[in-house]
């Protein structure tokens, strides 16, 4: 009996205990800013805000950006994620800022949710001016720059290409060719936005590979690379956007397909290279496919900004290794930039009679500066015909 009345006022003491906890309510973690512009002002004055709590509205969501799952909460403001958030355009979030770093004039912050918040007297929005006061409303919906399209065509004439080139051909030597633009060491533009006029992207030459149809449903794959050309001397290009359109012999669009790149540099040249599927029967003879480039995000203001250029990468011993099982091009890459680069996106274009006919991308980590690292594309398949491999790089 005493067992048993133990065990009651053991029950009757828990029970309590949980009313007591929701008489006191569950406890909320208050927000520290209260809008996107609020946040992006504290960080443009200069203000450590790791480890701080915003609530903004998400513009738009990228799942496939070069830094991952980026959900933009203004021109310059980039929260980003490894993994899926599952946050869509106009949703309201409240999320905690892990890191944040600035790049090329926009802020990348890595973030977790917080599902329990609540706005205080604390709270700093926009309409409050850094106050304490609370202006209550709900994060104003800023609107990013329109967009600025650049002449797509595949004439490359003059353009610095950023590849070297080498002969596969079995009497000739493999040698690289020198890109006379190119800067040893990194360069710092300083850049005044009352001067610099802003010139759209370029695409200088494109090509794309189509695959054997698939044996699980009607699709096929096809493989494409892009170069797009920064014409501006002292302006960075971020994000810029590769559009790809295929079109019928009537004109009906039969497939589209977005690649958002990383950043180019001034007067510098990248080479994205991606796929996507359409319906085997669709492409006839008489479809077509065209490549467009688009950016409207040009790193302006008077700041100095770093970057490694895809010149300042050099190549060496590019080789094909070839069997009845499986065929490999290998290489060398250098970073001849002062500064180390966590991952590199390298690229082989393949051509026939200057025809782009194959491409392929690898990606090399740590290249730290001045050192040097092998390359390796592997293919079980064998490499379409060919008389040049071109290889080019770009940080990732």
């Amino acid at each position: 009996m005493k067992r048993l009345g133990s065990r009651v006022i053991g029950v009757l003491t828990l029970l309590v205990m949980i009313m007591g906890l929701y008489g006191c309510g569950i406890s909320k973690t208050p927000i520290d800013y209260g809008d996107a512009e609020a946040f992006e002002a504290a960080l443009n004055a200069g203000e450590n805000l790791e480890g701080k709590v915003v609530r903004f509205t998400a513009l738009e969501f990228h799942p496939d950006s070069a830094s991952g799952y980026n959900v933009w909460a203004g021109e310059h403001l980039n929260f980003i994620s490894s993994r899926n958030p599952d946050i869509k355009a106009g949703d309201t979030v409240v999320v905690r800022a892990d890191t944040i770093e600035s790049i090329m004039g926009s802020w990348f912050i890595t973030y977790e949710k917080v599902p329990n918040a609540e706005m205080t007297d604390a709270t700093i929005t926009a309409g409050s001016a850094g106050s304490s006061g609370v202006n209550g409303a709900d994060p104003a919906d800023d609107s990013s720059a329109g967009d600025a399209s650049g002449d797509s065509g595949s004439n490359a004439s003059g353009k610095t290409t950023n590849t070297a080139v080498f002969v596969t051909e079995s009497d000739a030597t493999s040698d690289t060719v020198s890109d006379s633009g190119s800067n040893s060491g990194t360069t710092s533009f300083s850049v005044d936005s009352s001067t610099s006029e802003e010139l759209p992207l370029e695409v200088t030459d494109y090509g794309w590979y189509i695959g054997e149809p698939s044996s699980f449903d009607d699709n096929v794959y096809v493989d494409y690379c892009v170069m797009i050309h920064n014409p501006n001397k002292d302006l960075v290009a971020q994000f810029p956007t590769a559009i790809i359109t295929v079109r019928g012999g009537d004109g009906s669009i039969l497939a589209t397909e977005e690649h958002v790149g990383s950043i180019v540099m001034p007067e510098d040249t990248v080479t994205l290279i991606s796929m996507f599927s359409i319906l085997a029967k669709d492409l006839t003879e008489d479809a077509q496919i065209t490549f467009d480039v688009e950016c409207d995000d040009f790193s302006t203001g008077a700041s100095y900004y770093d970057g490694v250029r895809c010149s300042e990468f050099e190549f060496a011993n590019v080789s094909e290794r070839n069997s009845s099982s499986e065929n490999h091009i290998t290489g060398e890459i250098t970073n001849n930039s002062s500064i180390d680069v966590d991952m590199v996106n390298v690229s082989i274009v393949l051509r026939k009679d200057s025809e782009i006919v194959f491409m392929e991308n690898t990606f090399v980590d740590g290249l730290k500066a001045g050192k040097t690292k092998a390359f390796d594309f592997q293919r079980y398949d064998d490499w379409p015909e060919h008389d040049t491999i071109e290889c080019s790089a770009m940080p990732w």
